[in-house]
């Protein structure tokens, strides 16, 4: 209890400094810079979750499966090495590919002069990003999950405000960049410290290329995650991308701060599955159905009841909260409330993604988030060069609401277990109706 309090504290800490960030850049930069950032970074995360092949939630299921049990030390370091040796080569030839091609993404999808330069810049960290996804995901695995929140969620944005603060003499964007890339460098050099610590724990007296988990197994589970992660990355941030090209840089920016903003209503939701993601892999695999139909309602009970509380607070006070980014955001105040209704609606649905994730339902967690991102895909082709801002806010809510509910619909019916916390008024409702 006492170590999901801290992870909980990192993880609010973690982004109360996100925020931080984006505040000082859209005071420094203006929207535009903004827009700029973010656009940047969201291509970076989508890349290196490319790059990392879906092997990196491949490790956190395994070694949540294999953790504390007999000869599990060695067949999860050997996971881990064949993970790494997969990854780091591929995230390298992705990064030239962007090196290469970045005069073309700039003048052909974004349509400014700029982004030429961030991307070459960014092509530079994009390999030592791809790492340090996977051995966060391994060091969750092995349920250290403050040390893991701390490098996911803190680490990073605490490196960029200090190196923003280091370069407040310049008023030029690209040193936000330089930030972001000197911070993905450090942040990953620090996330070996725990894994070197782990490899050198005595050896156990097993032939490490017997292990149960076998190459197949390992890539029938790592390429639908590889889609499933990059989908809902691009999920996310699909409509800065068709905004930066049927709109203006401006436009991206206040997207993303109001998107940001409303990210607060998934905090508890990004919580709960950090903590509770290896914890579903071991009850479900060892067969504990009635503790994991437990885990599975406390955490959509929490989900409901804070999700709830931070949507009053933060639609009830949007004007004031997107004041502090600068003026130029308070024509976000719609947008902003549309997408916290979205994200809310969403969260009721609980950890029923992370869930299928978890416990071998990939390739159907794959196939629903990949016709939800082709619909999400051409609403946004069809509806924001004629409506913009709004509608891009409107199809970036609907979109995890059909997503996350379609999720829940499944595990219901393929294992029997509820996701989603339906209050006790809403169940006397339901039975009243019945009798």
């Amino acid at each position: 209890m006492f170590g999901s309090a801290i992870t909980f504290v990192l993880k609010i800490f973690g982004m109360l400094l996100s925020y931080i960030t984006v505040l000082i850049i859209s005071r420094k930069y203006g929207a535009s810079g903004a827009g700029v950032y973010t656009l940047t970074l969201n291509a970076l995360i989508s890349l290196s979750i490319i790059g990392a092949l879906g092997l990196d939630m491949a490790l956190l299921r395994f070694v949540g499966q294999y953790n504390k049990t007999k000869n599990g030390n060695d067949k999860i370091k050997n996971i881990y090495k064949y993970v790494f040796y997969l990854a780091l080569p591929f995230s390298l030839l992705l990064s030239l590919l962007l090196y290469f091609f970045s005069e073309t993404v700039a003048e052909n999808l974004f349509k400014n002069d700029i982004y030429v330069q961030v991307l070459r810049i960014g092509a530079v960290a994009l390999p030592f990003l791809t790492v340090s996804i996977v051995n966060i995901e391994f060091i969750r695995g092995l349920k250290k999950l403050q040390i893991s929140e701390y490098l996911r969620s803190v680490n990073r944005p605490l490196f960029i405000i200090i190196f923003l603060l280091a370069l407040s003499y310049s008023d030029n964007v690209v040193n936000a960049i330089y930030a972001l890339i000197g911070a993905i460098i450090l942040s990953m050099i620090l996330s070996f410290i725990p894994i070197i610590k782990f490899f050198n724990k005595k050896k156990e007296s097993v032939d490490v290329y017997k292990s149960e988990v076998k190459t197949k197994d390992l890539l029938k589970t790592t390429f639908p995650m590889m889609i499933v992660l990059v989908i809902t990355s691009l999920l996310g941030t699909s409509s800065a991308f068709f905004l930066e090209t049927y709109g203006t840089s401006e436009e991206v920016g206040i997207f993303n701060i109001c998107f940001k903003v409303a990210q607060l209503i998934s905090i508890v939701l990004v919580v709960v599955n950090t903590i509770s993601a290896p914890k579903f892999a071991e009850l479900y695999w060892n067969n504990k159905r009635v503790e994991l139909q437990k885990l599975l309602f406390q955490s959509s009970k929490l989900i409901f009841i804070f999700g709830s509380i931070l949507s009053v607070v933060i639609i009830l006070f949007s004007g004031y909260i997107l004041s502090f980014f600068g003026e130029e955001f308070l024509q976000g105040k719609q947008i902003l409330a549309i997408l916290v209704l979205g994200l809310l609606i969403s969260s009721f649905c609980g950890s029923a993604g992370i869930f299928m994730g978890m416990t071998g339902s990939e390739k159907a967690l794959r196939n629903i988030i990949s016709v939800v991102f082709v619909c999400t895909l051409l609403c946004l082709y069809k509806f924001v060069p004629l409506y913009g801002l709004l509608g891009a806010a409107i199809i970036s809510a609907c979109s995890p609401i059909i997503l996350n509910m379609s999720c829940a619909f499944y595990v219901y019916k393929k294992s029997n277990l509820i996701t989603f916390y339906m209050p006790q008024f809403l169940n006397n409702i339901l039975k009243s109706n019945k009798s």
